[in-house]
């Protein structure tokens, strides 16, 4: 054996160095003697078997004088060792022995001859050993015979049974007993035997569990292999013990399948070895069976393999047992607890120290039984030992001990009474005085771990232990707490790790808080004792968390033992994560301190201690952001993806958990999947999916032996994690296109597991979010799910959590957005089971539950065939008393009257819908009445009653007058005006009631306006509008009201007003009677939005129209200044033409009611002030009625234009007022005639009546239901109608005519509408088609045509007639139409002016918003995308990066040429639609381990990219300057920070990226020149040893030019020194090239635009010809000797290809040190656009990374 403690001792009596040693037979001559054999360094010892000294003198044989050993064939336990000559004191040459263990014997002495050989010789000398039959016969073999077609094989001095059919395989040093085998099926077997180690050697290196080594294994067998499954990873028994072995076995069982072969690894352990029984020694059996095989074999190759494991034992039986070894171990404490327990239990065999131990414990026990403590029975002291001790054996009478008076003189004296301690003699004096302290020291130590294993059950069992001793502390009294707790500070043993000092006592609080506990040791049992019963915490004080957590801190990061550090996870893990309870800033900061502890013992403890870690950090992250924080500032991304790469079910499930509270953040979940998680989760879906249980109705017996708990638990985090992922379109996006098995797996899970199972819940959730925004996956899930998921929740017997539940219900919401998902809900009989659902008790106690349900019957309301149904349905539910029932009620009825089409749609019974549709009126009436401080009730119902109002329909039945008088006969304004009473200061319930009484109004006529006169309504909704006025006038309980100045409400009431005025005159004075105008003009007069101002405007022209010719009501409008704040109102909203037209009405209206009317018109319109002659001139010819002079009514309409516009708070300078001037007159100049009569016409009125007229007529063409087949053009090649082209030669349709009108295509020379040219194309619509089907009456199509025929007629002799009647009204009231023209023009002009200075943002708008739509997946795929494209590329995209390549091109296609050289539309549109396009880049978080900061360098502003060991402007050995890409005019270092973060983590260089200026404002050279400038400055301030420059596209043509200058210039006085390299991405070195090759070929896939390229070129240039080399410097004919070598990447399909390796090659035949790579199949400047293309560790992003960082790390010789 090989202990080092026995050795040691033995040592010290041989006096050598002994590396083993053996208790042997020994036969010399007549010698025969039983003693120890000892191999030495030089020398072989015999020592007597008492090992109190050697056999005799001279009893050590050196190796030189050993000639040859031969082993004897005939047995396994004899040798001969023959003597070069014959030594004193021995009787012969020969030495004969009998060894246990003779292989091991001689391998030790085989080592040590060789190496004393070596040492004296200088040479390898070949170990004299030879095999010679010595004893008679051969020995009997005791072992029993092998299984049939199995064998008994050796190796390593242990057998086990071996299938016959395998063979040995031969290695490099030997052709057998190699311990590799196979078969002829190439199924290997591989038999491992490790060094033997001591316990306490395997505890130093953490490897004291079977586990460990397992684990190990796992790394080792998986860590060449791309895709794994840990199939199993379990403990095992081993079955059999052939050999009589006295020593323990443990066993660890894994099963591992990759794509080659499946893999199985049992690895055992042999523990409490004898002799010594101090050793253990691991030994691993691992089957490698093909994939081809495991199929067919796998049952009897696991039979085969747990065979072979359990036949394994040691090939010496029936060892000895060194007792008294063992006993002198034992004395000497060298055991610990475990190894303690198993030595009396098989040996027998006890510490001398026990006798101390019971004396401690009864003394302990005695002194709480004197404070009578409870629970502590004093007859217990006058016990047997048979009934105290736990093993009596042959201990001294319990009663009969003494007891210890003081401990802590019985614990010094334990100090020096340890046998053999070196205190004093000779083996004293040989050792230093540290040492033996050290020694001293190290035995307290063991004594102190000794009596906690004793205090703590070891003795007494659970009758006594260290908690029951902790707990007690507390009751015992002064003097005996003093006793206890020394004995305590004992056991616990904190002392320095330096075994030189002494132990002494020590405050446990204190020294548990110190940083340095890490160089303190202490006994791990009695710590545990100390955390478990909040001992620690009670010193440290209660409300100091902070101080408690980070002595948990400390702990972790000291030397304790694993299960410590586990228990000090599993604390956190048994914590409540309450975050928003804690108040104290200390709570908050006491998660933080243990957070650091917890990621280091996540990274480098281990997977056992990893899975705890992993569990207390779910814990502390759960709602706690700043833990969050830290974990992924921490690589918390990395660390986890390694975890669950690592294929531990534990460590990836408490992994996942941990994600599941990451990944609620997006910027999270951008790093976590950039780290590469994604594909781990779709990894363990696709493994693990197949393993879960079915639920009991389909499970068999193979099904249910197949489930597995662990993957189910894991499969649930999995799915959470994936759908919180979802919440992201790129990701989502991901998972369904490039991972396309994951719906699959998900419905697989979902159909088979049990439904109310955790499981299924969480699947539920994700295939919710997978379907969010794609309706093919809501189509494909929805045929799959909605079956069984409305099958399970109609199953009574099922099982139904609420979380199930909740779960179900928002999957079908999700599914039900597509029609066809929605209709099969119906015919599986969904409504049915919601009702069901409604007696659970989890709908009763929740309003979540009704609120879903009601989402989905609104969702249900979609089909025709169950509206009638559900609007039943859902009028029953009024019958019940909850509120929260009536409210899901009412807004499924308000859905269902939305989406009502009506009878003579559904073809359903008119009666029977009447009647549903008074009883919903009755119920909801009737539930807003019961329950009248219900606010959210009242306003449900009374959108629900809107939205019948408002309900479209043509038959008799459903008009809205006769809903609006069944809703009057229920008293309907009553309630209204009761509600807004009670409800006051409510704006939602407000805003409701008077949407109510408005549209009850306008379809009750004037019975509904006299109603809501007589009810209040009219009065409350003026008193509502009233106090919407933010004005010291109101009332003071309606100060800083809620009501104040909302625009929704204020439009809301307004609109009634107007419903009300229409109905007569009536209701004009009931509002001017009130306070109506008032409020209105105070409204009009205010800012507020243009929407309220429209309605302000049309509530006076209404009034005005309605109010009697008194003219009284057109005073109080002057007298309140209403035409100023109509004009006002006009100049604030110039670019709103409603706004416009609506004042515009008004005042013209105004007008109508006089000369004085007309005149405070005008006034306003631009001459009020200017009191002088002329206009006292003009207001007497008013006044007379005369025709305005041309000169007079110009100046008044240039009056009106620029005093409404000056009136405007935002265009009140000069500057603004002269732009819109001279706009308003080059507008004015291009319309007007020269002819001074055509001022005065009213043409314009009348084409601008006659656009709006037609505009309407055409709409309500569109809505007659025979106009279906009219509405757009016709499909006829969908239709089969192939010969409709040679038929019909001038086609028309509505939509085409609708767009004509609004394109002026019917408008005459004069640029005014011809009416009878648009009646002409609405006629041809129908006589095509009458054409086309030769009038034959049998096809439907042509009685359509037929009937619009007769309507279009019939709404055009309407239209005639009235415009005959408007223009009679003109001619009878010119001064009415002098002012309404003036308006109108004003209006229009106003319009063209914004319109004309707004042209490049609103093209730019509209074009971001169309990039903006493909980016965020509005769009299902590309229109601009062929498939033919795919063969050019030569590489299969991925369906995003397509898209989003095609987006692009088509984006910057649509760019006008003439904006580009603008550098108003660069700033307004260019720049702008950029960013939409390069937006994903912002979103990504920056890789971890890198910094930006903002710098200016030579005058020129810029950013540093550093990796965070860097400081700005600090010494570095390389730095990296980056002109960045954009056609010159585009972009900024923020575009491209996150491709420089990723050249930085590869290449650890700091990047300087310029913002050089740019062009149209500074072209060429200006950008050229600030690159220089960077780079001199950086060479002249030293803050690199070598400087690279790089640059992509426009950039690469930028430092190109400059590394050429640098390279040409002689005539500097102070050289600056070359770049050390260039590197250059996709470089546009060639502006004069737009035609070449590669411009053609690849013109359609890559995304850059030649006509823009060519455009841009010329702006940079700005008159250098493009083919001059100083801007395009790929033209160059020569390069200059040393110029820097060059690493130039490109894509093999961008259109720069052709130039590109034109510039290679000349650069190339000049000597240039050039590395050039094309990446074939990809597009300018790919490797910044591989956030498009997803993960791909293979793809060619990483490959240019590498590349630049290989190229960066070469010196330049």
């Amino acid at each position: 054996m090989s202990d080092r403690q026995v050795l040691a001792a033995i040592g010290m009596k041989t006096g050598g160095d002994c590396r083993y040693f053996e208790l042997v037979h020994l036969t010399c001559g007549d010698l025969r003697r039983k003693c120890f054999a000892c191999v030495g360094k030089h020398s072989l010892f015999f020592l007597r078997q008492d090992l109190n000294g050697p056999l005799h003198d001279d009893a050590d044989v050196y190796y030189s004088l050993i000639a040859r050993i031969i082993q004897d064939e005939n047995s396994d336990q004899h040798c001969l060792l023959t003597m070069t000559e014959e030594l004193p004191n021995w009787n012969s040459d020969r030495l004969f022995i009998k060894a246990e263990n003779r292989s091991l014997f001689l391998r030790h002495l085989r080592c040590n001859w060789q190496t004393d050989h070596m040492w004296r010789l200088g040479r390898v000398v070949v170990f004299p050993l030879s095999s010679h039959p010595i004893t008679k016969e051969r020995s009997f073999d005791n072992y029993v015979l092998p299984y049939q077609g199995y064998r008994w094989t050796k190796f390593q001095g242990y057998r086990f049974m071996l299938p016959e059919r395998f063979s040995d395989q031969a290695n490099s040093i030997q052709d057998s007993e190699t311990g590799e085998y196979v078969d002829e099926h190439g199924i290997s077997l591989v038999v491992h035997v490790h060094e033997a180690f001591s316990l306490e050697q395997l505890a130093q290196i953490y490897r004291d569990n079977i586990r460990w080594v397992a684990a190990d294994y796992k790394t080792q067998l998986c860590s060449e292999e791309k895709q794994f499954y840990v199939i199993k990873n379990c403990s095992r028994d081993k079955r059999m013990n052939l050999a009589a072995d006295v020593a323990q076995w443990h066993q660890w069982e894994l099963i591992i399948r990759t794509r080659q072969a499946t893999i199985l690894c049992l690895v055992m352990r042999r523990q409490y070895i004898p002799p010594a029984c101090c050793n253990a020694q691991d030994i691993a059996v691992l089957l490698r069976c093909p994939e081809e095989h495991w199929t067919d074999r796998e049952t009897s190759l696991l039979l085969e393999a747990y065979l072979i494991a359990d036949s394994l034992c040691t090939d010496s039986p029936n060892v000895s047992v060194y007792r008294d070894v063992v006993q002198a171990k034992l004395d000497a404490l060298r055991f610990d607890e475990e190894g303690t327990e198993w030595i009396a239990t098989h040996l027998k065999l006890k510490t001398c120290w026990e006798v101390e131990a019971v004396r401690l414990v009864k003394s302990i026990w005695k002194l709480y039984c004197d404070d009578k403590v409870e629970g502590y029975d004093p007859k217990v002291l006058e016990m047997s030992p048979q009934e105290v001790l736990m093993d009596s054996g042959n201990a001294e009478e319990w009663a009969e001990l003494e007891c210890i008076d003081n401990f802590q003189t019985f614990f010094t004296d334990m100090l020096t009474r340890g046998e053999g301690l070196p205190l004093s003699g000779t083996q004293a004096d040989a050792l230093d005085e540290d040492t033996k302290l050290r020694i001293q020291h190290s035995w307290h130590a063991r004594v102190a771990r000794y009596f906690a294993w004793a205090v703590d059950g070891g003795l007494l069992g659970a009758r006594f232990n260290l908690e029951l001793m902790i707990e007690g502390l507390s009751a015992l009294t002064e003097e005996h707490y003093k006793k206890a707790y020394a004995a305590f500070l004992f056991l616990l043993h904190l002392r320095p790790r330096d075994l030189t000092k002494p132990f002494h006592e020590v405050s446990l609080a204190q020294q548990m808080k110190d940083k340095n506990l890490s160089q303190w040791m202490f006994n791990d049992r009695v710590m545990l004792a100390v955390l478990s019963t909040d001992f620690l915490k009670k010193q440290i004080g209660k409300g100091r968390d902070a101080d408690f957590f980070r002595c948990l801190a400390n702990l972790l990061e000291a030397g304790c033992g694993v299960t410590l550090k586990a228990y000090i996870c599993r604390l956190f893990m048994e914590m409540r994560a309450q975050p928003e309870a804690k108040a104290k800033d200390e709570d908050v900061s006491a998660d933080l301190i243990v957070v650091p502890s917890m990621l280091s013992l996540l990274k480098s403890g281990g997977n056992f201690l990893a899975v705890y870690a992993s569990a207390a950090l779910v814990n502390l992250s759960s709602g706690n952001q700043a833990v969050k924080m830290i974990l992924m500032g921490q690589g918390m991304a990395k660390t986890a993806v390694r975890n669950i790469q690592s294929k531990d079910d534990d460590l990836s499930y408490y992994t996942l958990m941990l994600m599941v509270n990451l990944t609620k953040e997006p910027h999270n979940r951008s790093v976590i999947a950039s780290a590469g998680l994604i594909p781990l989760l779709y990894d363990i879906l696709t493994s693990s999916y197949s393993q879960v249980r079915p639920a009991k109705k389909r499970q068999t017996m193979q099904s249910a032996a197949l489930g597995s708990i662990a993957k189910e638990r894991l499969l649930t985090q999995t799915c959470i994690v994936v759908g919180q992922f979802c919440n992201d379109d790129r990701f989502r996006e991901q998972f369904i296109d490039m991972y396309p098995h994951t719906v699959k797996c998900l419905l697989y899970i979902f159909t088979t597991v049990s439904f109310g199972s955790f499981l299924s819940s969480k699947t539920m959730f994700a295939l919710k979010q997978l379907c969010a925004s794609r309706n093919d996956q809501k189509h494909h899930i929805g045929t799959h799910a909605i079956p069984h998921l409305i099958d399970s929740l109609s199953d009574k017997e099922a099982e139904k959590p609420t979380e199930c539940i909740y779960q179900s219900l928002l999957l079908l919401i999700m599914l039900s957005g597509l029609q066809t998902n929605t209709e099969l809900m119906y015919r599986e009989g969904l409504i049915q089971v919601l009702e069901e659902l409604g007696e659970h008790s989890s709908a009763k106690r929740s309003d979540g539950f009704h609120n879903h349900v009601g989402q989905l019957m609104q969702s249900m309301g979609e089909i025709a065939a169950v509206w009638h149904a559900l609007l039943a349905d859902a009028t029953v539910v009024w019958q019940s008393a909850l509120e929260k029932v009536q409210r899901w009620g009412a807004a499924t009825l308000e859905e269902l009257f939305r989406r009502t089409p009506g009878p003579g749609r559904a073809d359903q019974d008119t009666a029977a819908w009447a009647m549903t549709f008074r009883d919903a009126i009755s119920a909801l009436v009737s539930g807003a009445q019961a329950s009248p401080a219900a606010i959210d009730l009242q306003r449900r119902c009374f959108s629900a009653l809107i939205c019948l109002l408002t309900t479209d329909d043509e038959d008799d039945a459903f008009d809205g007058s006769i809903l609006a008088s069944h809703m009057l006969e229920h008293e309907v304004m009553s309630l209204v005006a009761g509600a807004m009473q009670l409800h006051a200061l409510s704006p939602s319930l407000l805003e409701c009631a008077v949407s109510l009484i408005s549209s009850l109004v306008l379809e009750g006529g004037d019975v509904a306006a006299d109603e809501a006169f007589r009810t209040g309504c009219l009065k409350a909704t003026l008193s509502t509008l009233a106090r919407t006025l933010d004005n010291s006038e109101n009332d003071d309980q309606w100060q800083g009201s809620c009501l104040v100045a909302d625009a929704s409400l204020q439009q809301t009431c307004l609109r009634a007003l107007w419903s009300v005025s229409e109905s007569g005159e009536l209701g004009v004075t009931e509002i001017a009677a009130d306070t109506g105008l008032e409020s209105v003009i105070s409204i009009l007069s205010q800012d507020g939005t243009a929407e309220v101002h429209k309605w302000c405007a049309s509530v006076l022209q209404s009034m005005l129209a309605k109010g009697g010719s008194d003219g009284l009501l057109a005073e109080s409008v002057m007298l309140l200044n209403g035409s100023e704040v109509l004009v006002a109102s006009i100049a604030r909203y110039v670019d709103h033409l409603d706004v416009i037209e609506r004042c515009a009405a008004a005042l013209a209206t105004l007008a109508a009611y006089g000369p004085d009317a007309a005149v405070s018109v005008l006034e306003a319109g631009g001459l009020r002030g200017n009191v002088d002659q002329k206009r006292t001139a003009e207001r007497d010819a008013v006044r007379r009625g005369d025709v305005l002079r041309r000169g007079m009514t110009e100046d008044s309409l240039q009056g009106l234009v620029l005093g409404s516009i000056s009136s405007s708070e935002d265009l009140n300078d000069a500057s603004s007022l002269e732009n819109i001037d001279h706009n308003f007159t080059n507008v004015e100049s291009s319309e007007e005639d020269s002819d001074p009569e055509e001022i005065v016409k009213q043409d314009l009125l009348i084409h601008k009546w006659c656009q709006k007229q037609l505009g309407d007529l055409l709409s309500k063409l569109s809505l007659e239901p025979e106009a279906v087949p009219f509405l757009v053009p016709v499909d006829w090649e969908r239709l089969g109608l192939y010969d409709y082209p040679e038929v019909v030669q001038d086609p028309i349709d509505l939509h085409t005519i609708s767009k004509r009108l609004d394109a002026s295509f019917y408008h005459d020379a004069d640029d005014l509408i011809d009416p009878d040219l648009i009646f002409r194309d609405i006629e041809q619509c129908w006589e095509n088609c009458l054409m086309y089907f030769e009038h034959d009456l049998d096809v439907e199509v042509v009685q359509m045509a037929m009937k619009m025929s007769s309507v279009a007629k019939r709404m055009e002799e309407r239209f005639w007639a009235d415009l005959s009647a408007f223009e009679e009204s003109l001619e009878k009231r010119p001064l009415a139409t002098q002012v309404a023209l003036a308006a109108t023009r004003m209006g229009v002009a106003a319009k063209k002016v914004a319109k004309k200075g707004r042209k490049t943002a609103v093209f730019a708008n509209d074009m971001v918003k169309f990039a903006a739509d493909w980016w965020q997946g509005k769009r299902k795929e590309s229109p601009f995308w062929k498939d033919e494209k795919d063969s050019l590329i030569g590489l299969m995209w991925p369906p995003r990066f397509k898209r989003a390549i095609a987006v692009v091109r088509e984006t910057v296609r649509r760019v006008p040429l003439s904006l580009l050289s603008s550098e108003k539309a660069v700033q307004s549109f260019l720049k702008p639609l950029a960013e939409s396009i390069l937006r994903t880049v912002s979103s990504l978080s920056m890789p971890s381990g890198v910094q930006v900061i903002h710098d200016t360098i030579g005058d020129i502003k810029g950013e540093w990219i550093l990796p965070d060991s860097y400081e700005p402007h600090s010494h570095a050995e390389k730095v990296l300057v980056w002109a960045h890409g954009g056609g010159f005019v585009l972009c900024s270092p923020a575009t491209h920070r996150f491709f420089l973060a990723r050249i930085v983590v590869h290449t650890g260089v700091p990047t300087f990226c310029v913002d050089f200026r740019k062009p149209p404002r500074h072209p060429f050279p200006v950008p050229k020149n600030d690159i220089l400038e960077v780079y001199k400055s950086i060479q002249k301030q030293g803050f690199a040893d070598a400087v690279f420059l790089g640059g992509d596209s426009a950039g690469g043509n930028l430092v190109l030019s400059v590394a050429k200058e640098l390279a040409e210039s002689e005539s500097d006085s102070v050289e600056t020194p070359l770049p050390e390299g260039l590197i250059l991405l996709s470089p546009w070195v060639d502006l004069s090239d737009t035609t070449g090759d590669s411009w053609h070929q690849y013109a359609d896939v890559d995304y850059i635009p030649s006509k823009q390229a060519e455009v841009i070129a010329g702006i940079y240039a700005q008159g250098v010809p493009l083919r001059d080399a100083r801007v395009s410097p790929g033209r160059c004919r020569t390069w200059p000797v040393g110029f820097p070598r060059t690493l130039l990447d490109y894509g093999g399909c961008e259109v720069f290809r052709t130039q590109i390796e034109r510039l290679a090659d000349n650069m190339m035949h000049h000597g240039v040190e050039l590395d050039a790579t094309v990446e074939d199949g990809m597009v300018h400047c790919y490797p910044q656009l591989e956030y498009l293309w997803g993960p791909d560790p293979d793809g060619p992003f990483e490959a240019y990374f590498e590349r630049v960082s290989t190229f960066m790390a070469m010196k330049y010789f």
